[in-house]
């Protein structure tokens, strides 16, 4: 299973990695789900899977193993009610048919989206002014009431070892990050590069899953205030009067 081969170079190169979103919106289908989910499980990840066309099959889905649900563009309807709906359905659809927590992906949305999902900020560019505009986007974000925001490590285009590994350096101070393979011209996994690359990102993995009982105080806070963890200056207590 492709899936599985992906996932065994995060354990042969010693990377943690929380889940894996198979996708079935480009024609790829989805098929030995259950097989997957489990070879993920014994791997130390959840399966997710990425839509584009529907999750009128989530609840059998999640039954096999889904636990994370990424809804591509097509989720963005033709208005605020569709949006909103399909984020709340994936969302209830995990919930409903698991123990584990509703988990959806949305590429943009609608004010209210940020109950049920992160939010990320769609195909962009490995350079080195994506990484510089992508900081005050995301705290921006949260001024606007989205706790959960993020974007691809390196973006899906383009990209070099160097802006790579800078950008998985501060995402890891992300509440959630993804990296994808893409359509650029090599694979974006963080092992991919070789050294002294691939040891830079295995240390900054390291340390997100050791910052992660601090990230679910952030979290837990979120859900109480609506003020996510990635923030502007100007938001802390400490802040200089302007």
């Amino acid at each position: 299973m492709d899936a599985l081969k992906v996932a065994d170079g995060y354990v042969e190169n010693d990377m943690p990695n929380g889940w894996m979103l198979v996708n079935d919106g480009y024609g790829c289908g989805h098929e030995d789900l259950a097989e997957t989910a489990e070879g993920l499980q014994d791997r130390g990840m959840q399966l997710g899977l990425w839509t584009q066309d529907g999750i009128d099959k989530i609840a059998d889905q999640v039954k096999a193993g889904q636990r994370v649900a990424k809804l591509d563009v097509a989720w963005v309807g033709a208005g605020y009610k569709f949006a909103l709906d399909g984020c709340k359905d994936a969302y209830r659809g995990i919930e409903d048919n698991s123990d584990a927590r509703g988990f959806t992906y949305a590429p943009e949305s609608w004010a209210g989206a940020q109950r049920c999902g992160v939010q990320w900020s769609g195909d962009q560019y490995g350079t080195w002014d994506y990484i510089r505009w992508q900081i005050p986007t995301y705290a921006g974000a949260t001024m606007s009431g989205l706790a959960y925001t993020t974007g691809d490590v390196d973006g899906i285009f383009g990209g070099s070892a160097k802006t790579y590994t800078r950008d998985l350096q501060w995402k890891m101070f992300l509440g959630t990050t993804m990296t994808m393979d893409g359509w650029a011209a090599s694979d974006k996994q963080p092992f991919r590069y070789g050294e002294p690359y691939t040891t830079i990102n295995r240390d900054y993995l390291k340390l997100k899953e050791s910052l992660l009982p601090y990230q679910y105080s952030y979290a837990h806070e979120a859900t109480k205030t609506g003020v996510g963890m990635v923030r502007p200056p100007s938001t802390s207590p400490r802040a200089a009067p302007m």
